[in-house]
């Protein structure tokens, strides 16, 4: 684990391309963390924590893991899971790309938004 401070767009995404999966140890309320979607974006799982919108995002045993907020020896096994599953981490990337795509697009956004402004 490293902690890198702040870092710009770029140095992020640099992180995360070569990175095994991503933990999203929030405790607070996220609505949408764009870091799980970016994450997802680069096949790369997600352990997150069950609370807020994380759950929505991570689908827990196919595109991460979720965890209970603070419970460290939940999220230990949870990164022990993965950490040299080389099999899992790839097949929970493909998921969550693939869940990413569905998630974010034009097609879905505008379906969306003119059946409520009714256009």
């Amino acid at each position: 684990i490293e902690f890198a401070g702040h870092m710009d767009k770029s140095e992020v995404f640099k992180f995360t391309m070569y990175a095994r999966f991503v933990v999203c140890p929030s405790e607070w309320y996220e609505n949408f963390p764009f870091s799980i979607i970016e994450s997802f974006l680069f096949s790369k799982p997600v352990i997150g924590t069950d609370i807020g919108g994380i759950p929505e995002l991570v689908v827990d045993n196919i595109t991460g893991f979720l965890f209970e907020p603070g419970n460290i020896l939940q999220l230990r096994e949870k990164l022990l899971s993965l950490w040299n599953n080389t099999s899992l981490i790839e097949e929970m990337g493909k998921n969550a790309r693939e869940h990413a795509y569905n998630l974010v697009n034009f097609d879905d956004h505008w379906s969306k938004l003119s059946r409520v402004v009714n256009i």
